[in-house]
């Protein structure tokens, strides 16, 4: 290659970038933040994901999508600790007295809208506690 071509070639590189840049061209890792919606599946034991997220003002989607036919279908969502949402169902344990209204199986689904920041715990009382088992968290940001 000609000194001649290398220049026109770099020329046309540099150009080609600086056209690149003033039209807007850009790359960035940076986040626009948590998303307005998110769905919790409530799965066998188990609530995925553990930790989720969402703005103030955000909408969590609690879908029932049980697989296992080795785990109960039923649960309940209790809320808990100082930041907290209307639970769906009784922090009760399956057993005598317990009604339909107590758990929920496929298919069904509860959504609430988390009006303040915080971060809000809760578990299903069929299988585990605030503290052990199907637990988990939203947090809720600004």
């Amino acid at each position: 290659m000609t000194w001649r071509a290398r220049a026109a070639a770099v020329a046309i590189g540099t150009l080609a970038l600086i056209g690149g840049v003033a039209c807007g061209g850009s790359y960035s890792t940076e986040s626009s933040g948590p998303p307005l919606t998110s769905t919790v599946l409530v799965v066998d034991d188990a609530f995925q994901p553990v930790v989720d997220t969402v703005k103030v003002s955000g909408t969590i989607t609690w879908a029932w999508l049980n697989t296992s036919a080795n785990v109960s279908t039923d649960h309940n969502i209790i809320s808990t600790g100082t930041a907290s949402f209307p639970s769906v169902g009784n922090n009760v344990t399956l057993g005598t007295g317990t009604s339909g209204t107590d758990f929920f199986s496929n298919p069904h689904s509860y959504q609430w809208v988390f009006p303040t920041a915080g971060s809000y715990n809760f578990f299903c009382s069929v299988h585990g506690t605030a503290t052990t088992g199907m637990k988990a968290r939203i947090d809720v940001l600004p």
